[in-house]
């Protein structure tokens, strides 16, 4: 439900951006005009796109026979680029995968038990929706993710326990 909202929140940006941009370059029965075929040229297929077989396979992974706790659509951001894929969460590891639609593709992993720490931040200083991790070495890896909270706990929650364990 979360993502379908997403998307109708970037649909409707972009429908009223376009009817704003033709409205004061041509003209208001224009602006009228381009909003209904702008959301619905490009706000429901992007959903579409986003659901269909051919978007999530390209992002999946080998988990060697562990099961997937928590997985989502993600954009991580590597040398400047947004890279979209997906993000997985397993019981001692966060692995992104990116999907096959990307320019630069990118594939890595984070123990759980070398995670440092979690943070929460505003993409685009705004958007609650970005999630940086820290690891115990300095690393930082960011990522834009759905369920910020839902993430953010359950990576704390799951890091600390892999720490614990360790440490028996």
């Amino acid at each position: 439900m979360t993502r379908f909202k997403n998307t109708i929140y970037v649909a409707l940006f972009f429908a009223i951006s376009m009817s704003i941009f033709n409205a004061v370059y041509f003209d208001i029965k224009y602006a009228l005009l381009s909003f209904p075929i702008s959301l619905l040229v490009f706000g429901f297929p992007i959903y579409y796109f986003t659901k269909s077989t051919v978007f999530t396979r390209h992002a999946e992974i080998d988990t060697a026979g562990k099961a997937i706790l928590y997985a989502g659509p993600a954009n991580h951001f590597l040398n400047g680029l947004s890279i979209g894929g997906k993000l997985y969460l397993l019981d001692d590891k966060i692995q992104f995968q990116s999907h096959q639609f990307n320019i630069q593709n990118d594939s890595h992993v984070l123990k759980l038990d070398q995670i440092g720490s979690v943070k929460s931040y505003k993409s685009l200083g705004i958007i609650p929706n970005g999630l940086s991790i820290t690891t115990i070495n300095g690393e930082t890896q960011q990522y834009v993710v759905n369920n910020i909270r839902y993430w953010k706990n359950e990576i704390e929650r799951l890091s600390q326990q892999k720490k614990n364990e360790n440490n028996l």
